[in-house]
């Protein structure tokens, strides 16, 4: 790049920069990004924790559709809201699902230590709670109470909500059955809210019923019937739990809302009503034809409390709507703040969020996530709501049309966090969306090393792609150090723009042994600055020294006292190597065929590749190997790659114990169409010769056949060779082929011979032939069919 376009550039970043940092003032939204730690995942919830979040959520194994589903509640935790703890937590796992429908069994909130709570409905068990042993992703959640269910199998609870207190403590609100004789024609029972408190999240008192069958009575005095989804707040000493319950409206039935309000430490005042005392369209309009649920509790910029909730007139679509409270709950006045009710939307799920000094409502319709700021005149005679035109959601990558829904918010250092669950290709997503105060970090692409890992290369290579980023990238800054501490340079004339690629070379690589550390940060056009990617390289291009060698043990005449032994050794040098290469070579079969002076100047013999062994052990085990001469040459490879001089030791050996075994069996066949079994092994000469080779179906005499080789059916040629035959006259069937020693007895080959009535020969293993399992006679006697022996027997030899 050219000085003048490196000058223009520079000016076109501080004129960018300064506007965009101004309108980070305002509420600026980074693309949202599903959390692919919680794909899967449904019904998400952001919850504050102190000094940062936790984002938990609900997984389902099975089909809840089949009835043969569990849950498991999983969570993990952000203090900067960018990065997220692992491995995610697990507050409970295989909760038995008892529902058709998927639908939430947990609710969690928080202590005032920053540790979360977290309540489970758990079927016919009630409803359990979970509570850290410690705050944070450290944290370990322990079951601590069980509220039990009713007496009744319909008695099960269900939508747990749990709410901290101001006192430090905690409610827990649950739904369940209870009997309430005549409380409808033909009906002796109905479904109410239950509560129970803690003082500190482990000691639970009983559920009792919080909805009272005899004070808290609808406005037209009745029973409060069918209670449901109760939402608690508190402000100051002052404290709230709004519901909704089923009540006769014009037409038909509708759900209205009921308040019950207490001050703190005192009792609960009965239920007033809410929705029935407000006029949903002005004067003269009638409450009984509104529809009303999902109501939530908040607070204004000037301290009003706030309830909002969704309403829906006869057939309707639902819209979003707010009201006023009173100090005790109840409405300052009969007039409805309509947040929104745009033609042809239905909206659900409304909640109030504080943020910078503003009074935001957060909902969901059939467009996707909406937010809308609650502006007031100042005599607080004239209210509006400004909603945002495009959907939160707008942007999501991968998303089902309409499948966004039920948005949760945190508050992370003045900023706020967006949370919900859409679908992608109908797979349950969970998708957080950040404000824009950050730009991450470049993401890397390649390098010719390994970060954190001594290396030999002196020439090292990275590149990168840039960060996705809502304002775009306008340049990098890296730099190269052998300081951990050190950081690249902010400096406007110091930045690169454009370049994605950088190479370090060592031009006196033995100076420049030690470690090294790169660090690489990104700016975007909104002025952020990522923290750095950080590699780091030991360049390392000194090897190490010859391993130490423990000889083992010899007697007197020097040779080992055993031809079965390990060979063990040590690091030449404190730092361990990576692994070892090591070599034998037969020097000599006795000490007399080489000269006296290679025992005290033999060099250490080149490893090289040919017969070389790898091994992370510092040993060589060896099993009864030849007598003779041998030469042990053993090199250490560092992390880094470099491969070091090898230590040599010649040892003696000449205990070996004679054995016999069976290797390999062949077969051919002579001029005249005989067939003759060549046998390969060991141990046919030491000690004595073979006496005979048998062949038999069970390995147990009587023999079936012998051929023995004073008669001229066995012939040995070797140590390792000898031969049958001919062999005529046998009768169709699978056979064992051994040999028989005068001093060592019988040895048998693993593998049995098939002889079929063409005279055919054939070896084993015969499950890749459309024969009979080869293993059929031992297969019989051990009461397993073929291919479990076979199977038996590849798991024995490993």
């Amino acid at each position: 790049m050219n000085r003048l376009n490196r000058f223009l550039l520079i000016v076109l970043a501080l004129l960018i920069t300064p506007g965009i940092i101004f309108a980070q003032e305002k509420l600026y939204w980074d693309f949202p990004e599903p959390v692919k730690q919680a794909y899967g995942g449904r019904f998400p919830e952001l919850v504050e924790t102190g000094s940062g979040m936790a984002l938990i959520w609900q997984d389902f194994e099975g089909n809840a559709d089949e009835l043969n589903a569990t849950i498991s509640i999983r969570v993990m935790f952000s203090d900067d809201g960018e990065t997220w703890s692992q491995p995610v937590l697990n507050v409970a796992v295989g909760i038995p699902y008892l529902w058709l429908e998927e639908v939430p069994l947990y609710s969690v909130s928080t202590a005032p230590d920053g540790r979360l709570i977290v309540a489970v409905a758990e079927g016919r068990s009630g409803v359990s709670i979970y509570i850290q042993g410690s705050p944070g992703a450290s944290g370990e959640f322990l079951k601590t109470a069980t509220i039990p269910p009713g007496s009744g199998n319909a008695d099960v609870p269900v939508a747990p909500r749990l709410a901290a207190t101001p006192d430090g403590g905690f409610l827990l609100f649950l739904t369940r059955r209870t009997e309430a004789v005549g409380v409808a024609p033909g009906r002796n029972s109905l479904l109410t809210v239950f509560s129970a408190s803690s003082t500190d999240g482990v000691q639970w008192g009983a559920g009792t019923l919080f909805i009272s069958l005899d004070n808290d009575r609808a406005i037209d005095g009745g029973i409060l019937d069918q209670n449901f989804l109760p939402s608690y707040f508190a402000d100051g000493d002052d404290e709230y739990v709004v519901f909704q319950s089923l009540r006769t409206g014009s037409n038909n039935l509708v759900y209205q809302l009921y308040l019950k309000h207490r001050k703190q430490g005192g009792d609960w005042e009965s239920a007033i009503p809410i929705t029935e005392n407000l006029l949903p369209e002005g004067l003269g309009s009638n409450s009984l034809l509104w529809d009303n649920q999902r109501p939530s509790l908040g607070k204004g910029d000037n301290g009003e409390i706030l309830l909002t909730w969704e309403r829906r007139k006869g057939q309707q679509l639902p819209s979003i709507a707010a009201a006023v409270l009173n100090r005790d709950g109840s409405p300052l006045s009969q007039m409805v703040e309509i947040v929104s009710a745009e033609p042809g939307r239905s909206s659900f799920s409304s909640r109030i969020i504080n943020i910078k000094g503003s009074t935001w409502f957060l909902w969901f319709d059939s467009s996707g996530i909406r937010i809308a700021r609650r502006e007031a005149a100042a005599d607080r005679s004239t209210i509006r709501y400004h909603v945002q035109i495009s959907s939160l959601n707008a942007l999501t990558e991968g998303s089902d049309q309409n499948s966004a829904s039920f948005p949760g918010a945190a508050i992370l250092n003045g900023n706020i966090y967006i949370l919900w669950g859409d679908r992608s290709a109908g797979t349950p997503r969970t998708v957080l969306l950040k404000p824009d105060l950050h730009v991450d970090r470049p993401i890397l692409r390649f390098t010719n090393f390994n970060s954190g890992k001594p290396g030999n290369s002196r020439n090292l290579s990275v590149r990168w792609d840039p960060p996705a980023d809502s304002s775009g990238i306008l340049s990098y800054s890296w730099l190269w150090s052998q300081n951990l501490e050190d950081v690249p340079s902010r400096d406007e004339l110091e930045q690169k723009y454009h370049e994605v690629q950088t190479q370090k070379t060592f031009e006196n690589p033995e100076e420049d042994e030690g470690d090294w550390f790169f660090s690489l940060i990104v700016r975007d056009i909104a002025g952020n600055w990522s923290d750095p990617l950080k590699l780091s390289y030991t360049l390392d291009v000194t090897p190490p020294p010859p391993p130490v060698m423990r000889v083992p043990s010899t007697s007197a005449d020097g040779f080992l006292i055993s031809n079965s032994f390990n060979l063990e050794w040590e690091d030449g040098e404190k730092e361990a190597a990576a692994y070892y290469r090591w070599r034998r070579v037969r020097l000599a079969g006795t000490v007399d065929e080489l000269p006296l002076e290679i025992f005290t100047t033999q060099e250490a013999l080149p490893v090289g590749n040919d017969g070389v062994v790898e091994t992370s052990d510092r040993f060589i085990a060896q099993s009864n190997i030849d007598n003779g001469v041998w030469a042990y040459s053993v090199a250490a490879v560092d992390m880094a790659g470099n491969e070091g001089l090898p230590n040599t030791e010649i040892l003696l050996t000449s205990r070996y114990v004679p054995v016999t075994f069976i290797s390999l069996v062949t077969d051919r066949n002579d001029e005249n169409d005989q067939i003759y079994l060549t046998i390969h092994g060991r141990g046919f000469l030491v000690g004595g010769l073979l006496s005979s080779a048998v062949i038999d179906e069970d390995g147990v005499e009587p023999w079936d056949y012998e051929f023995i080789r004073a008669t001229g059916q066995l012939k040995v040629y070797s140590d390792t060779l000898a031969e049958i035959g001919p062999i005529d006259n046998m009768r169709s069937g699978t056979y064992r082929i051994g040999v028989i020693h005068p001093l060592r007895g019988q040895a048998f080959w693993n593998i049995p011979m098939r002889l079929d009535t063409t005279g055919n020969v054939k070896f084993g293993p015969f499950g890749i032939y459309k024969y009979e399992s080869l293993w059929k006679p031992a297969a019989r006697s051990l009461r397993l069919n073929g291919n479990q022996l076979l199977l038996l027997i590849l798991i024995l030899l490993g």
